[in-house]
């Protein structure tokens, strides 16, 4: 599923037959078959029926993923991207590498979907952090992950 404003296909419904999707400004759906690891030769019939029941609601999402922040290496502001398949707490932190909390970007309840949010390389002072390696990480109440990203001047 390709679901703006990304641009990036994301993997949708997980083992089930049926899939429930929602409709946004730009739907497209791409259907790839795998067995074993190796693209399955077969052909597939996709039957896409829209209920007109809440469209606006992006609950199509099937686990918590943390994306690799863009650009990385990044001077002076990159994009962290997530998605929550459900309403949570989210606690969206960076940290240097000594692990002192650098800047608190979220610590709010969200509500499910695709999440962006920009960092500046500034600390929670609003003061410029110095060239170097940092973490972020995401946490929810059933979720936990720390990625890597580099400040480069």
């Amino acid at each position: 599923m390709r679901l703006p404003p990304y641009g990036r296909w994301y993997p949708i419904g997980g083992d089930s037959p049926v899939l429930q999707v929602y409709a946004t400004d730009d739907f497209k759906l791409k259907v790839i078959v795998t067995s074993g690891g190796e693209t399955a030769v077969d052909i597939h019939y996709v039957d896409v029926i829209f209920t007109g029941a809440n469209l606006s609601s992006p609950n199509i999402l099937a686990k918590f993923i943390l994306e690799q922040n863009s650009p990385n290496p990044f001077n002076p502001i990159t994009t962290i991207r997530y998605q929550l398949p459900q309403a949570t707490h989210v606690k969206l932190e960076i940290f240097n590498t000594a692990g002192q909390l650098i800047r608190s970007l979220a610590d709010h309840e969200e509500s499910a979907g695709f999440k962006s949010v920009q960092w500046d390389g500034q600390n929670d002072h609003g003061a410029q952090v110095v060239s170097g390696l940092y973490f972020y990480r995401l946490e929810t109440g059933d979720y936990e992950q720390t990625r890597r990203m580099l400040l480069l001047k």
